[in-house]
């Protein structure tokens, strides 16, 4: 099988947040091999190359090069293709260490202040040896969301009836992925819209990650129905190999009330009846 590895450096003077769209330098490798070196390359254009040649692993000396912090971060992630790795290859199970460090144990050698292609370069040595800590930012849930196929605007005295139609369709399309879902006893939430012949849009959280589904539900896109299914992404970020120490917390008791649907209120009181939060978010899951 062949191996494709990614090592990207942002250039100089360029940051993820700033407000002018941040470029790097990036070196792919095919096998071990160079098949090209990218000096200057926006970020967009990167998201392009990277689902282009769909690599095994992005290898970078900081993954907050991508994204500025960890919202920014799972941003990024979630525009790429969901089973490409990215690694920090300076960090490892004791910690940060610096590049040059780094390099020199797996026998590469960085003699000065290194250019942007040289640390992607080294960057992506380093990963295809397997070095560094994966950052994930992938919930074990997908959501698939059910709506009509374009905008129903026109139709003069026909137009009633299309959208009963449309709105039949898109019911008997929630139908059967719910009997798809259910038939491979894979574990989900279902929020509908209902209208007038049907479904104006419904929406499936499942709780697997987007691999499990493949070959089960399938996106589809025509004139009057569109699937959609994609991963959910957290707003921070996990390194994979280390290990988290998790601080003991104080343990207070809540009564909560919910009024689940397309909108889901939330109400939490303490035991003496004080309020304690009171919100309403849209598309809320039940992990959320």
């Amino acid at each position: 099988m062949v191996k494709i590895v990614f090592g990207v450096d942002i250039l100089p003077y360029h940051s993820p947040e700033s407000s002018r769209e941040a470029r790097y330098a990036v070196v792919i490798l095919k096998d071990g091999k160079v098949v090209s070196e990218l000096p200057d390359v926006p970020l967009r254009r990167l998201i392009r190359l990277i689902w282009e040649y769909k690599p095994n692993v992005i290898g970078i000396d900081n993954v907050f090069e991508l994204g500025g912090n960890e919202r920014g971060l799972a941003r990024i992630m979630s525009l790429l293709p969901s089973n490409v790795d990215i690694v920090q290859v300076t960090l490892s199970e004791k910690g940060f260490e610096k590049l040059r460090s780094v390099a020199r144990k797996y026998g590469i050698e960085i003699y000065g202040k290194p250019t942007p292609i040289q640390t992607a370069y080294t960057a992506a040595l380093l990963a295809l040896e397997g070095v560094g800590v994966k950052v994930k930012a992938v919930e074990e849930k997908t959501k698939i969301i059910v709506s009509k196929g374009r905008s129903i605007s026109h139709g003069g005295m026909s137009l009633q009836r299309y959208k009963r139609h449309i709105r039949g369709l898109i019911l008997r399309t929630a139908k059967r992925i719910k009997s798809t879902l259910e038939k491979y006893g894979i574990d989900y939430d279902m929020v509908v819209r209902r209208s007038e012949g049907g479904l104006e849009g419904c929406i499936f959280t499942v709780y697997v990650p987007r691999e499990k589904l493949y070959g089960i539900i399938k996106p589809t896109r025509n004139k009057n129905v569109r699937v959609i299914v994609r991963p959910i992404y957290k707003s921070e970020i996990v390194f994979e190999r280390i290990t988290e120490q998790v601080k003991g917390k104080t343990e207070r008791k809540l009564i909560v009330g919910v009024d689940p649907g397309m909108v889901t209120g939330v109400a939490a009181v303490d035991t003496n009846g004080e309020l304690i939060l009171l919100d309403s978010k849209k598309d809320l899951d039940r992990s959320t």
